[in-house]
């Protein structure tokens, strides 16, 4: 694998990756007001031809979704953290140079970035090689391997 590739794919979508938290957030909430509102209908069931019934297959549903998203909310936080702990452990001007190359890149990033750092454009890109290099290996361990 290619776990610099995988580096720069975490990075591009770690903004992605937090918003999806607090989303999943909000969708567990309404989900847990939704289970709440068909508990107190299922209280007076009616069966349906053929087994249960409407409360019952809906409840299942909702417990099947909260589930889900909830394993998917506790993996993305654990990939946050990580990758904020990778983050953290690289110098000021590398976290800026990644930021700018990956996370929030904007049309005139390099630009912004030599003007930032007060460096030339190949200056630039070695500090990014550079960091690339340390990022990956807090996220992965070796990343040639």
């Amino acid at each position: 694998m290619n776990w610099q590739k995988a580096a720069i794919e975490d990075l591009k979508n770690y903004e992605a990756r937090k918003i999806s938290v607090q989303n999943m957030t909000e969708q567990l909430q309404a989900l847990n007001q939704k289970a709440d509102g068909i508990n107190s209908v299922a209280s007076n069931p009616v069966a349906v031809k053929g087994g249960g019934n409407v409360y019952e297959m809906a409840l299942i549903n909702n417990i099947d979704l909260r589930e889900r998203v909830s394993g998917n909310l506790k993996l993305t936080k654990v990939f946050i953290e990580r990758i904020d702990r990778a983050l953290a452990m690289l110098s000021e001007k590398e976290r800026i140079v990644l930021q700018y190359f990956y996370i929030h890149r904007t049309s005139t990033y390099l630009d912004d970035l030599c003007d930032k750092l007060c460096a030339e454009k190949s200056t630039v890109y070695r500090i990014k090689d550079d960091a690339l290099f340390h990022f990956t290996l807090a996220m992965y361990g070796y990343p040639y391997t």
